[in-house]
């Protein structure tokens, strides 16, 4: 149920086949992927209340969402209230799969999951009634195989020290999986994005609406059958850690779409009801956007002004500041945001600037190492037990980006490892309390991604390192380790695949930790004004020079939920120079919006682009060619046909587009 983008590939047939310009495109107004899911969700109630579906004849559904192949929609009904539950049996008893419903109903909507790949299931039913008697059926499922993109997960040490077996939240390019102790992959699901987080209530957010690169534009709250259960729209592009407050909330890592093309440096805590932002902080308020501004290479920077790199972002419940986490300075910062204040930094301290130095963290024992590109900067809980310190760990690639000095930093690329840092806050100095990674042999390196997590009930570490190869595959190395004693290998798991594969996420979890049960209401996407709160509404000049904007270098148009998706190839003197969407009524009415320089990105000769006018082919020479790629809510817009042009450097670039909105 991802929405799907209409691509308009006919026009670019009919321009390259023809050499003419199509006389006009309409683009209709589309039914909103959660409309779609609701009218499919209430044939399947319909067929459901109009049969004799029990528990020994129960209504299966394999797949409803089309992106969850190992689960099923499981109904029945019972005479009477009943506790419902359900064993898929494992390959030994420990690993066999159970769920039991929270509360008792006559009706009994279950997501049935926990099913092997390609073999003969074994499921036990059971419904316990009021009355006490037990209801049981067992039920025999044929499974597919796995997709051919899937990893294949490989357990290489495994010494259990608990009762309670676990499941490993894992992500990759292609899918989210969960995985158990064992190796075998028992739910999967279509990945929207590498970055999966599991909610209290038992369900997964993600992001989704993919913008440009490996960003994104709405984060989805989804179960485990794919069912998206809450849409909404983010300001900026979000990327990396999605993390649940304390209160339920979400903070998020994303950018303000300034002119200046920053990215990656603004957390926002959003409202998880309503999406509305309830605070900003941007980081570029706290720390030196011009350190390693001359050193910092291209590579590192991309096309966008990537000074900091937020790939993970706290908040320290014990004082409610915020933890950030920069790869691109390899620091680690806590800040207030009450009193705009910063509290520490823990990093190397080369060419800090004087006024940042007197929050610079000093080691206070060996041995000890600075990170280097850090990812999952997270504070535990108090395991010393005094107020004053802070237990953190993070994930430390150790990666030379090309700015500190390797004469300095002579280990940089040997290893990466997982690191627990003790910080006293009282004088700012550290200590290095325990470090997993440099003494495996042979020694693991990951230069991007990975992380850490802290198991309390095991006292252990859960270290996944994200990016590693191993001939002709790549993917990940998942570890589990005593936190007290790095030697103490608990659990070892490769995460590998054919080809190139990113293992983003991994959680440990426990059966109880999902919610399996679903309920069938209509929902509809969430705070679409954040998509044009950074959009401005600028007011065309009095003359000005028309162009015709040849329709095959226009990708994508769509129109859904009153949501305008644009994917085009625009000619700009320089990337930061205003651009502007014009929508012109048939009364000439013209409604402007700013499209952000962040939404473009200049195009260069390796990529892969269409047949290409003249004067393009000659702006793509002169790096005058750039890709945009834009989402504007057009919710308050009059419902009414609407020409597309676009306005720059003095020139509106008429199109054969037309919208047909309708509210």
């Amino acid at each position: 149920m991802i929405p799907r983008l209409f691509q308009i590939s006919f026009l670019f047939l009919f321009t390259l086949l023809t050499g003419c310009e199509a006389t006009s495109i309409t683009i209709e107004s589309t039914s909103p992927p959660l409309e779609v899911q609701h009218q499919l969700e209430q044939d399947w109630l319909i067929e459901f209340d109009a049969g004799n579906y029990t528990i020994e004849n129960p209504y299966l559904l394999k797949d409803p969402y089309q992106n969850s192949p190992l689960s099923y929609l499981l109904m029945f009904k019972t005479e009477e209230e009943a506790i419902v539950s359900y064993e898929v049996v494992g390959h030994t008893p420990q690993l066999s799969f159970t769920y039991t419903s929270p509360t008792p109903t006559k009706e009994h909507f279950l997501i049935l999951t926990g099913l092997y790949a390609n073999e003969m299931n074994t499921i036990h039913l059971q419904a316990t009634l009021e009355t006490g008697e037990v209801l049981m059926h067992t039920l025999h499922l044929k499974t597919d195989p796995l997709p051919s993109q899937a990893i294949h997960p490989k357990v290489t040490q495994f010494k259990t020290n608990s009762e309670q077996t676990k499941l490993y939240l894992v992500s990759d390019d292609h899918y989210h999986y969960l995985i158990d102790e064992a190796g075998d992959i028992r739910w999967i699901q279509k990945a929207s994005s590498g970055s999966v987080t599991p909610l209290k209530d038992g369900t997964l957010l993600t992001y989704d609406v993919p913008a440009f690169y490996y960003y994104h534009q709405a984060l989805i709250e989804r179960n485990y059958l794919g069912q998206i259960l809450k849409q909404m729209y983010i300001p900026g592009a979000g990327h990396h850690s999605l993390v649940e407050t304390d209160g339920g909330d979400y903070l998020i890592n994303s950018s303000d779409k300034s002119n200046n093309r920053y990215i990656e440096d603004i957390i926002y805590l959003l409202d998880s009801n309503t999406g509305d932002v309830l605070e900003t902080i941007n980081l570029r308020d706290y720390l030196d956007v011009s350190r390693f501004e001359q050193t910092l290479p291209q590579a590192i920077k991309g096309d966008y002004n990537d000074w900091f790199h937020l790939n993970y972002a706290m908040i320290d419940s014990s004082d409610q500041s915020v933890i950030a986490s920069g790869r691109s300075q390899s620091m680690v910062v806590k800040i207030n945001p009450e009193k705009k204040e910063i509290k520490w930094i823990l990093g190397a301290p080369d060419e800090v600037n004087e006024s940042l130095q007197p929050y610079l963290l000093t080691p206070v024992n060996e041995p000890f190492s600075w990170p280097f590109a850090q990812h999952s900067a997270k504070v535990l809980p108090d395991l010393d037990q005094n107020p004053e310190t802070t237990d953190l760990i993070l994930f430390d690639n150790h990666v030379d980006i090309g700015v500190f000095p390797r004469k300095l930093y002579p280990d940089l690329n040997q290893y990466s490892r997982a690191v627990h840092y003790r910080i006293h806050e009282s004088d700012l100095t550290i200590e290095q309390l325990w470090s997993f990674g440099e003494e495996l042999n042979p020694p693991l390196f990951s230069s991007i991604i990975s992380e850490v997590d802290y198991l309390p009930m095991n006292e252990s570490m859960l270290v996944l390192f994200g990016f590693i190869q191993q001939g002709n595959q790549t993917g990940g190395k998942l570890f589990e380790v005593d936190a007290h004693d790095a030697s103490s290998i608990v659990f070892e798991m490769e995460l590998l695949a054919e080809g190139i594969n990113h293992i983003y996420t991994s959680e440990a979890l426990d059966m109880s930790d999902l919610n399996l049960t679903i309920e069938f209401t209509p929902i509809s996407s969430l705070s679409k004004v954040n998509l044009n709160v950074q959009k401005e509404t600028p007011l065309l000049p009095e003359s000005f020079t028309k162009k015709r904007l040849d329709s095959s270098l226009i990708q994508t148009m769509t129109l859904t939920d009153s949501v305008l998706f644009l994917d085009t190839y625009l000619m700009k003197e320089q990337i930061t120079d205003e651009l502007t969407l014009v929508l012109t009524n048939v009364n000439e009415e013209r409604y402007t919006y700013s499209i952000s320089p962040t939404d473009c990105f200049l195009v260069t000769m390796d990529d892969s682009i269409p047949r290409l006018p003249s004067a393009y082919k000659r702006a793509l020479k002169k790096e005058n060619l750039y890709r945009v790629i834009d989402r504007t809510d057009l919710s308050l817009l009059p419902s009414d046909v609407y020409t597309v042009s676009f306005f720059t450097n003095q020139t509106l670039y008429e199109t054969s587009y037309k919208l047909h909105l309708q509210h």
